[in-house]
């Protein structure tokens, strides 16, 4: 049976190799299910799955016998393209992966998800940004990172010596996205929940949701002190 040091070892093995994707909400299917539903993005990992994590702790315990006798997977698929990525060394694709998570991300407006990664995504969010990758978005994910330079956006490699782009700070850590301004904007209107819902054709706990989500950004627990946090914050 496995037991909870042999996942710690996995997990300590599998660290720098496999990349820490980000769980995903999904508006549609919370619509659907009336909850809240979270869905871990493993279709951004390198080979495109999960599969990678268990070929690489597998093949990383072999030993120098083990491995000269070959290895066979039976897969076509991506636990293959796991085994294979592996036995060819190709284990700085990270930036890849993250090419893909930045474009999700700057979509949906997502802060948090990379920042509460810490030092690793910010040494890999400043490659990124050297190569040119959502500088924009790069530079306001770098802003947001503890011991990060707050309102400058550091260097690209074309932008050379030449001195750093000053940006605005934003006021909030997670800005709103525009879904949110939207229902914000009819919350200072004066309409309920179920109305908003009817305006915008949403269901009411889709809405609900979208309000704490508003709260949450904000820092406040009521409808009124959202909008006084909004007018305050010149979102309104």
């Amino acid at each position: 049976m496995i037991s909870l040091d042999d996942i710690r070892a996995a997990a300590a093995r599998l660290a720098g190799v496999a990349y820490r994707t980000p769980l995903l909400q999904s508006p549609a299917l919370d619509e659907l299910t009336g909850g809240k539903v979270l869905l871990k993005a493993e279709n951004l990992q390198r080979t495109g799955s999960f599969k990678i994590r268990g070929a690489y702790n597998m093949l990383s315990q072999l030993t120098g016998e083990e491995s000269a006798r070959g290895v066979v997977a039976f897969s076509s698929g991506n636990h293959a393209q796991a085994v294979a990525y592996h036995a060819c060394g190709q284990i700085d694709a990270a930036q890849d992966a993250l090419s893909l998570a930045l474009a999700l991300g700057e979509l949906q407006g997502y802060v948090r998800t990379f920042v509460d990664h810490g030092a690793p995504m910010a040494d890999l969010l400043r490659q990124a940004l050297g190569h040119g990758i959502a500088v924009d978005y790069v530079g306001r994910l770098l802003n947001a990172m503890p011991g990060e330079t707050k309102g400058e956006r550091p260097k690209t490699r074309t932008e050379g010596s030449s001195s750093a782009v000053r940006r605005p700070s934003s006021p909030l850590i997670e800005p709103l996205n525009d879904r949110e301004l939207q229902i914000l904007r009819l919350i200072a209107a004066g309409l309920s929940d179920r109305q908003i819902a009817e305006e915008l054709y949403l269901s009411v706990n889709t809405v609900k949701w979208y309000n704490r989500q508003i709260y949450a950004k904000l820092g406040v627990g009521r409808r009124g002190q959202a909008v006084a946090r909004a007018q305050e914050l010149g979102l309104l």
